[in-house]
């Protein structure tokens, strides 16, 4: 699964979606649509497997860094598997918390 290079997390109404939208103009750079695909974090979309999550960075470019930006992902108590399947799935995530 080719996934993301860096994550942003943060709670909801920090300024994720503002710093999600100037990245993804960059060049280099590529963020997912939809911004929060929330895939680590909520277990139905978890369970469209990795090549859907995968997918969502198809338009990448060639040596583009790539990125998602799920609030969810900080909601410990809410979704407790998201840090074990980021793990699983993303061996060594960059993570930029806001």
């Amino acid at each position: 699964m080719k996934g993301p290079d860096f994550i942003l997390i943060g709670a909801m109404k920090c300024g994720t979606s503002t710093l999600a939208s100037q990245l993804g103009a960059q060049p280099g750079l590529f963020m997912t649509t939809p911004k929060e695909p929330n895939y680590f974090s909520d277990d139905a979309i978890f369970a469209r497997g990795p090549d859907w999550y995968g997918g969502l960075f198809d338009g990448a470019g060639p040596g583009d860094l790539r990125g998602e930006a799920s609030t969810h992902y900080t909601k410990r108590p809410d979704y407790p598997d998201t840090i074990a399947r980021m793990k699983a799935a993303v061996p060594a995530p960059r993570l930029v918390y806001m």
